[in-house]
């Protein structure tokens, strides 16, 4: 009941992509494009690799931002793909599918949809738009995946992204961002499982080694936005939980460290690092081994 309750303050997303109908979005880590699109909309945290035009590292010049690139491969005839990274542009005569990259943004041109068997038309993308009111309290507000609700300043807070996808849909099925299969969490909204997850711990360790690009959820400690103060960066906010006995989990997240009394299995969240400890393994089920 409780978790019912808590997932009742969630707050409703105004706009998540779905397969419904494809609509042009601005680059908020939706693919989908118009159906008469030439380009798709921006894969975040993507490469599709492939060949660039032309060929080595010859970036395209002029270009300042990830949908100036995407312009730029509209505009070439040839084109077929591109990815924004470190600052550089790059138009491409091949792709292939997608793969997680921190350092880039891509996009599929010629079909937006990308090459056969990549799956760009059956992505159920990043919920975008889903806000919370840190003020609340009595009860919290939690975002999804009751991760806590981020303190912005205000009372209409943007929660940490995540990936869902519909586990109902098989035909062709929906999948999760580095073509994992989608989860069936028995609904037809399920939360992509964790990516990358790290190397396991030496051996007698309390905690894991990082987990980027997720949350684990769960129980702060204290409950609610109260981050650990005096913490600079992932690896200082691992160590705080490590201190302290209760801790058995953490997450670095808007240069912010939450220390956790519980916690559960790893979600995407590109906002975020986070790691288990007491035991560095996470919960049982969750694969931390």
């Amino acid at each position: 009941m409780e978790s019912m309750a808590r997932s009742a303050l969630i707050l409703c997303t105004f706009s998540t992509a779905v397969l419904a109908s494809p609509q042009l979005r601005g680059s908020n880590g939706t693919h989908l494009a118009t159906s008469e699109g030439l380009c798709s909309n921006n894969w975040e945290v993507n490469n599709n690799g492939g060949e660039n035009i032309p060929p080595g590292d010859n970036p395209v010049q002029g270009v300042t931002d990830p949908d100036g690139c995407k312009q730029a491969c509209s505009d070439n005839a040839e084109c077929v793909g591109w990815t924004w990274t470190y600052g550089k542009c790059y138009i491409k005569s091949s792709v292939g599918c997608m793969a997680f990259d921190p350092a880039a943004t891509s996009g599929f041109c010629r079909p937006w949809s990308g090459p056969p068997g990549c799956g760009g038309a059956n992505f159920l993308m990043e919920a975008d738009d889903v806000y919370c009111d840190p003020t609340q309290t009595d009860p919290l507000q939690f975002c999804p995946g009751e991760v806590a609700c981020p303190n912005c300043g205000s009372n209409h807070c943007a929660c940490p992204s995540a990936a869902y996808c519909d586990p109902t849909q098989t035909d062709p099925p929906q999948l999760c961002p580095g073509e994992k299969a989608c989860p069936d969490c028995g609904s037809n909204r399920c939360a992509c499982p964790a990516l990358l997850a790290p190397a396991p711990a030496p051996a007698g360790s309390e905690c894991s080694n990082n987990w980027e690009v997720n949350n684990n959820g769960g129980e702060n400690i204290p409950p609610g936005d109260k981050p650990v103060q005096g913490v600079t960066d992932p690896d200082g906010c691992k160590q705080a939980c490590s201190d302290h006995v209760k801790c058995v989990g953490w997450t670095w997240t808007s240069g912010k460290c939450y220390i956790k009394s519980s916690v559960g299995c790893m979600t995407y969240d590109p906002a975020a690092t986070s790691g288990y400890c007491r035991p560095w393994s996470g919960p049982p089920g969750c694969g931390g081994q």
